[in-house]
Protein backbone atom coordinates (compact mmCIF):
# COMPACT_ATOMS: atom_id res chain seq x y z
CA UNK A 1 0.00 0.00 0.00
CA UNK A 2 1.12 3.07 -0.77
CA UNK A 3 0.14 7.09 0.71
CA UNK A 4 1.03 9.94 0.52
CA UNK A 5 1.50 13.17 2.92
CA UNK A 6 -1.48 15.25 3.19
CA UNK A 7 -2.90 12.77 0.29
CA UNK A 8 -6.27 10.81 0.11
CA UNK A 9 -6.39 8.07 2.68
CA UNK A 10 -6.11 4.47 1.42
CA UNK A 11 -8.40 1.19 2.78
CA UNK A 12 -7.36 -1.36 4.75
CA UNK A 13 -10.57 -3.59 4.32
CA UNK A 14 -11.58 -5.89 7.42
CA UNK A 15 -13.40 -8.52 6.64
CA UNK A 16 -14.80 -12.21 8.36
CA UNK A 17 -16.45 -14.65 6.73
CA UNK A 18 -18.33 -15.50 10.31
CA UNK A 19 -20.35 -14.17 12.85
CA UNK A 20 -18.48 -13.18 15.91
CA UNK A 21 -20.85 -15.04 18.04
CA UNK A 22 -19.47 -18.44 16.70
CA UNK A 23 -16.31 -17.85 18.85
CA UNK A 24 -17.97 -16.35 22.16
CA UNK A 25 -20.09 -18.04 24.79
CA UNK A 26 -23.43 -18.23 23.60
CA UNK A 27 -24.89 -19.13 27.32
CA UNK A 28 -24.58 -15.77 28.33
CA UNK A 29 -27.22 -13.74 25.93
CA UNK A 30 -26.19 -10.65 27.70
CA UNK A 31 -22.85 -10.45 26.83
CA UNK A 32 -21.81 -8.52 24.21
CA UNK A 33 -19.45 -10.06 21.54
CA UNK A 34 -17.15 -9.04 19.04
CA UNK A 35 -13.56 -9.83 16.71
CA UNK A 36 -11.63 -7.07 17.42
CA UNK A 37 -9.17 -5.59 15.26
CA UNK A 38 -5.96 -3.76 17.18
CA UNK A 39 -3.66 -2.08 14.55
CA UNK A 40 -0.44 0.16 15.32
CA UNK A 41 2.39 0.83 12.76
CA UNK A 42 6.36 0.12 13.38
CA UNK A 43 8.91 2.60 11.14
CA UNK A 44 11.93 0.86 9.56
CA UNK A 45 14.10 5.00 10.32
CA UNK A 46 11.68 6.05 13.00
CA UNK A 47 11.67 10.34 12.71
CA UNK A 48 12.55 12.07 15.30
CA UNK A 49 12.22 15.90 16.56
CA UNK A 50 15.33 17.54 18.32
CA UNK A 51 13.62 17.01 21.76
CA UNK A 52 13.74 12.85 20.45
CA UNK A 53 9.87 13.12 20.24
CA UNK A 54 8.75 10.55 17.78
CA UNK A 55 6.90 12.42 14.70
CA UNK A 56 4.09 9.86 13.16
CA UNK A 57 4.47 9.72 9.94
CA UNK A 58 1.19 7.58 9.04
CA UNK A 59 -2.08 6.80 11.02
CA UNK A 60 -5.13 4.94 11.28
CA UNK A 61 -8.86 6.39 10.92
CA UNK A 62 -11.97 4.56 11.00
CA UNK A 63 -14.38 4.83 8.54
CA UNK A 64 -17.99 6.16 8.66
CA UNK A 65 -18.90 6.45 12.18
CA UNK A 66 -18.46 10.64 11.98
CA UNK A 67 -14.93 10.44 14.29
CA UNK A 68 -12.45 11.32 12.23
CA UNK A 69 -9.47 11.47 15.31
CA UNK A 70 -6.92 8.53 15.21
CA UNK A 71 -7.89 4.92 16.39
CA UNK A 72 -6.31 1.86 17.88
CA UNK A 73 -8.84 -0.41 16.80
CA UNK A 74 -12.08 -1.59 15.37
CA UNK A 75 -14.53 -4.14 17.05
CA UNK A 76 -16.56 -6.33 14.27
CA UNK A 77 -20.23 -6.82 15.64
CA UNK A 78 -22.66 -9.73 14.91
CA UNK A 79 -24.61 -6.83 13.40
CA UNK A 80 -21.58 -5.64 10.84
CA UNK A 81 -20.01 -9.07 10.26
CA UNK A 82 -21.34 -9.46 6.59
CA UNK A 83 -20.02 -6.68 5.31
CA UNK A 84 -16.70 -5.41 4.72
CA UNK A 85 -15.02 -2.48 7.62
CA UNK A 86 -12.48 0.26 6.19
CA UNK A 87 -10.27 1.74 8.24
CA UNK A 88 -8.17 4.25 6.31
CA UNK A 89 -4.38 4.79 6.80
CA UNK A 90 -3.14 8.28 6.25
CA UNK A 91 -0.04 9.97 5.49
CA UNK A 92 0.82 12.97 8.38
CA UNK A 93 1.94 15.87 6.58
CA UNK A 94 4.90 16.64 9.00
CA UNK A 95 6.62 19.29 7.46
CA UNK A 96 9.37 17.85 7.46
CA UNK A 97 11.62 16.74 4.37
CA UNK A 98 12.88 13.68 5.65
CA UNK A 99 12.40 11.57 2.64
CA UNK A 100 9.50 8.15 1.55
CA UNK A 101 9.18 5.99 4.51
CA UNK A 102 8.35 2.39 4.81
CA UNK A 103 6.24 1.25 7.85
CA UNK A 104 4.95 -2.13 8.68
CA UNK A 105 1.34 -2.08 10.20
CA UNK A 106 0.63 -4.74 12.69
CA UNK A 107 -3.06 -6.04 12.55
CA UNK A 108 -4.03 -8.55 15.74
CA UNK A 109 -7.19 -10.17 15.91
CA UNK A 110 -8.65 -11.09 19.20
CA UNK A 111 -12.43 -12.24 20.38
CA UNK A 112 -13.77 -9.91 22.69
CA UNK A 113 -16.68 -11.56 25.06
CA UNK A 114 -17.95 -9.54 27.98
CA UNK A 115 -15.49 -6.74 27.84
CA UNK A 116 -12.72 -9.14 27.91
CA UNK A 117 -10.21 -9.96 25.27
CA UNK A 118 -8.62 -13.45 24.41
CA UNK A 119 -5.35 -13.80 23.20
CA UNK A 120 -4.43 -12.93 19.89
CA UNK A 121 -5.71 -15.26 17.31
CA UNK A 122 -3.80 -14.22 14.57
CA UNK A 123 -1.79 -11.26 13.41
CA UNK A 124 -1.41 -10.03 9.80
CA UNK A 125 1.30 -7.06 8.42
CA UNK A 126 0.77 -5.02 6.11
CA UNK A 127 3.47 -2.88 4.66
CA UNK A 128 2.92 0.43 3.91
CA UNK A 129 4.85 2.91 1.60
CA UNK A 130 4.40 6.91 2.87
CA UNK A 131 5.70 9.34 0.17
CA UNK A 132 7.39 12.35 1.11
CA UNK A 133 5.62 15.54 -0.23
CA UNK A 134 7.02 18.29 1.87
CA UNK A 135 9.51 20.57 -0.54
CA UNK A 136 12.59 21.94 0.58
CA UNK A 137 12.42 25.75 1.00
CA UNK A 138 13.99 29.09 1.93
CA UNK A 139 12.00 32.41 3.43
CA UNK A 140 13.59 35.86 2.19
CA UNK A 141 12.74 39.19 1.48
CA UNK A 142 14.25 41.08 -1.49
CA UNK A 143 13.45 44.89 -2.04
CA UNK A 144 12.45 47.75 -0.20
CA UNK A 145 13.64 47.24 3.72
CA UNK A 146 10.15 49.58 4.69
CA UNK A 147 7.92 46.15 4.76
CA UNK A 148 4.67 45.56 6.76
CA UNK A 149 3.97 42.10 8.10
CA UNK A 150 0.84 40.86 8.32
CA UNK A 151 0.54 42.08 12.51
CA UNK A 152 1.17 46.15 10.73
CA UNK A 153 4.76 46.29 12.04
Amino acid sequence: MTVFEGGDTECVSLETPFPPRLFCNTTDNTTTCGIHVSYGFRSHRPTKCATGRYVPQVVFKPRGDGDNSPSCGLTITDSMWNRPSCVDVYGVPEGLKDKNKNMDAQLDVTVVTGGVASPVLVSYTVKVEVIDKDKVSVCRSVGDPHITTFDKR
